[in-house]
C-alpha cells in the first residue's frame, strides 16, 4: 500500500480539474505521460503509411523535457500498445546532430542517449584528399573560384597561395556590407539566439527599417528562414556564425541588447527567455522577479525539470537569492523525487526563518521522504510547536498527519497512532478533508502492520466513500487498493479482487498510473494465491509495463 493524496494536495498548483485529488508527484507524472503518449501516437499513425524521418539539430542544447521525450519514444512509446500485445515498436528514424565539445562537456542525459543500444554514432571530422577533391569539384565551389579569378591560371595560383581569411574576418566583412539598420537587426538576432521575426528584431534593435533595409536583412546570406503559422522567422544558418557575430559585439552592446530582449520577451509572455536575457545582462533583480513567475508557469505545464533548471541558472548568476526561489526549488525537486537536492534549498529557507512552521514542515517532510527518520522527527516536533504558537489549527493538523506517517514508517506504532488520532480529530474539526484522508490512511496502514485487517477495512471504506463523494479520484483509487489488501489478509480473495478491479477503473479514469500499477500487481498476487497462474503471469507483465513507464526501478525490484 502506498500513500497518495498528501496533506498539501489542496494548495499546490499541480492538481487540476482533470486530475482530481492528485498529489504534485502524480500530476507531474501523468500530465507529462499524456503528452508523451500523444506524440508517440502521432508518430505511430504517420508510420502506418511510411516510416517518418525526424531531424534534430544541436541536441546538446535540448532541454530536459525534450530529452525525456526522446528517451520515451526510443524505448517504445505508449504502454497501452504493449498491454494489448502490440509489441512491434514504431518504425521511425531519428537523426540528431550535436557538438561534442561544448563548454563544460555534454549533459549526462545527452551522453545517456548517445550510449543507448539503439543509437548509432557517426563522428563528422575534417575532409581527406578525396573529400577535398569532391568539394572543389562541386558546382558552387567552381563558380566561386571562376568569379574570383576570371579563370586566369595565375590568379587561381595566387588564390591558393594567399592567407585564408579567419572565420571572424570573413563574418565581419559580410556584416560591414550591410546597411547599419540591417546590421543592427542581425546583431539582435545573434543575441536572441533563436528564431525571430522582423518585428521582434526591430523592437530589440530599436530601429524602424525601411522596405529596402528589411530586404537587405532578409537577403543576408548568413541567415535562413522558415514560415511558421504564417510568420517568417529568421535564424542563423550556422550556430558557429551566430556565436562569432555575438563575439564581435562589445560588452556594452551585448548588455543593451540582452536588456531589450528581456523586455520584449516578457511582453510576449516568453518568460523563460526573458529570465535568460536578464541574467546575461546582469540585471539580477529583474531576473529574480521573472524567474519566480516563469518557474510557476513551467510547473503548471508540468515541465518541472525545466523550471528547476531555470531557477538554478539564476542561483549560479546571483549572490543574493530570495527565499521564494529556494522555496520553489525545494518543491520542484520534491515532486520530481530529488529529495536530497530539495533538502538543500529547504534547509536554507529554514535557516533564514527558524521559527517558520511551514519551513520546518517542509524540511521534516523531505527528511521523511529521504528516509532520515530520526532527524525528521526532531524537525517535525519543532514544526508542531511553531504551528501551535501560530494558532492555525489546520497547520497543526497537517504537521500531526506528517508525524503520524513518519512514526509509521519508523515502525514506532504507538507514536504513529497517537499522532494519527490527533491529526484526524483536528482535521475533521477544521473541515480539512485531504488531511483527514491522509491521517485515516496512515491509521489504516498501521492496523494492517499490526495484523488487524478488520480494524483497517472500515477506515479504508470510509476514505473510499468520502473521496468518491468529494470527487478526489486519486484518494478513492488508493482507498480501494488498500481495502483490497485488508480483504486479502482476511482471506476474502473475491472481495480483494473486486476492490483491485475498481481501483484500476478509478485510477484509469483519473490517470493515476502508479496506483493502477500497484492494484494490478496485487491482482497478480491474488491470482497466484488462487492458483490461477495464467492470469497471475498476465497481471505481472502488465504491472511491470506500467512501472517501467513510470521509471520506478525500486518497485520493479
Amino acid at each position: 500500500w502506498h500513500l497518495h493524496g498528501g496533506a498539501d494536495a489542496e494548495r499546490v498548483p499541480f492538481a487540476t480539474d482533470d486530475l482530481p485529488g492528485a498529489t504534485p508527484e502524480t500530476a507531474v507524472f501523468e500530465k507529462r505521460l499524456r503528452f508523451f503518449d500523444a506524440v508517440a501516437g502521432l508518430l505511430r499513425e504517420v508510420a502506418r503509411l511510411r516510416a517518418p524521418l525526424i531531424v534534430l539539430d544541436h541536441v546538446e542544447r535540448a532541454d530536459r523535457g525534450t530529452v525525456e521525450l526522446l528517451e520515451f519514444l526510443i524505448e517504445g512509446g505508449p504502454v497501452e500498445d504493449r498491454l494489448d500485445g502490440r509489441d512491434a515498436p514504431t518504425r521511425a528514424l531519428f537523426v540528431a546532430s550535436l557538438r561534442t565539445d561544448p563548454e563544460g562537456g555534454l549533459p549526462a542525459p545527452i551522453e545517456a542517449l548517445r550510449a543507448n543500444d539503439r543509437a548509432t554514432r557517426l563522428e563528422v571530422g575534417t575532409l581527406d584528399l578525396a573529400g577535398v577533391r569532391a568539394y572543389l569539384q562541386s558546382r558552387g565551389a567552381l563558380e566561386r573560384i571562376l568569379e574570383r579569378t576570371s579563370g586566369v591560371p595565375e590568379a587561381i595560383d595566387l588564390l591558393l597561395e594567399g592567407q585564408p581569411l579567419t572565420p571572424e574576418a570573413r563574418l565581419a566583412r559580410r556584416l560591414d556590407a550591410l546597411p547599419p539598420i540591417a546590421r543592427s537587426m542581425v546583431e539582435a538576432l545573434a543575441v536572441v539566439g533563436r528564431h525571430a521575426d522582423l518585428d521582434e528584431l526591430s523592437r530589440i534593435a530599436q530601429v524602424d527599417p525601411t522596405p529596402v533595409e528589411r530586404g537587405a536583412f532578409a537577403g543576408c546570406d548568413l541567415l535562413g528562414k522558415n514560415i511558421v503559422d504564417g510568420r517568417i522567422l529568421f535564424s542563423f544558418g550556422r550556430e558557429a556564425d551566430r556565436e562569432r557575430c555575438y563575439g564581435l559585439l562589445s560588452t556594452a552592446r551585448q548588455r543593451a541588447l540582452h536588456l531589450r530582449s528581456a523586455d520584449v520577451c516578457a511582453d510576449g509572455v516568453d518568460l523563460q527567455e526573458a529570465v535568460r536575457h536578464a541574467i546575461a545582462a546582469g540585471d539580477h533583480a529583474r531576473a529574480s522577479e521573472l524567474a519566480v513567475v516563469a518557474a510557476a508557469s513551467l510547473s503548471a505545464r508540468h515541465a518541472v525539470g525545466e523550471a528547476a533548471a531555470l531557477l538554478e541558472s539564476f542561483l549560479e548568476a546571483s549572490d543574493d537569492v530570495p527565499a521564494a526561489i529556494r522555496e520553489q526549488l525545494a518543491e520542484l525537486y520534491r515532486v520530481s523525487g530529488h529529495y536530497r537536492r530539495a533538502l538543500e534549498h529547504a534547509r536554507e529557507v529554514l535557516a533564514a526563518s527558524p521559527s517558520d512552521p511551514v519551513a520546518a514542515l517542509r524540511v521534516g517532510q523531505l527528511l521523511t521522504q529521504a528516509g532520515e527518520h530520526e532527524e525528521a522527527a526532531e524537525v517535525l516536533v519543532r514544526a508542531h510547536g511553531h504551528a501551535e504558537r501560530s494558532g492555525d489549527p489546520s497547520l497543526q493538523a497537517e504537521v500531526e498527519a506528517h508525524l503520524a506517517e513518519l512514526y509509521y514508517q519508523s515502525a514506532d506504532y504507538g507514536e504513529a497512532h497517537r499522532w494519527g488520532a490527533r491529526a484526524l480529530a483536528a482535521a475533521e474539526d477544521a473541515g480539512k478533508l485531504v488531511i483527514a484522508l491522509m491521517a485515516r490512511n496512515t491509521l489504516g496502514k498501521l492496523a494492517l502492520a499490526q495484523k488487524e485487517p478488520t480494524v483497517a477495512a472500515p477506515l479504508f471504506e470510509r476514505n473510499r466513500d468520502e473521496a468518491k463523494a468529494s470527487g478526489l479520484g486519486h484518494q478513492e483509487a488508493q482507498a480501494h487498493t488498500n481495502l483490497a489488501v485488508a480483504l486479502l489478509l482476511q482471506r476474502d480473495l473475491e472481495g480483494a479482487e473486486r476492490a483491485c478491479h475498481v481501483a484500476i477503473d478509478v485510477a484509469s479514469r483519473v490517470s493515476d498510473t502508479r496506483e493502477r500499477a500497484i492494484a494490478t500487481e496485487n491482482l497478480a498476487v491474488i491470482a497466484h494465491l488462487g492458483r490461477d497462474y495464467g492470469h497471475a503471469l498476465d497481471y505481472y507483465h502488465q504491472a511491470v509495463s506500467l512501472l517501467k513507464r513510470l521509471g520506478n526501478r525500486a518497485m520493479l525490484a
